[in-house]
């Protein structure tokens, strides 16, 4: 049998592999399954990740790069103001 050189592309990955990919631990990917934010296929056996998910996810995805994210400060000073009225 001839193999190509040519890589074959996954067409679904297990929720192990699903949650090693975004770094995460195995009950993540379970928790994403039971909550229905992400579709699996069960039919054949163990539940799987298709490619398409994978490919959503981190289409939607975005760095963090500190300036989206909410401060006490803000949510403290408009405190402050209403408690000196």
């Amino acid at each position: 049998m001839e193999r190509n050189d040519q890589s074959v592309e996954r067409a679904a990955f297990t929720l192990v592999e699903f949650a090693a990919l975004f770094g995460k631990k195995r009950l993540w990917a379970y928790r994403q399954m039971w909550a229905q934010r992400i579709k699996v296929i069960e039919e054949f056996g163990p539940p799987m990740v298709p490619i398409s998910e994978v490919r959503r996810l981190q289409r939607g995805a975005h760095l963090f790069n500190g300036d989206d994210f909410p401060t006490k400060e803000a949510g403290a000073s408009k405190t402050a103001s209403q408690a000196a009225s």
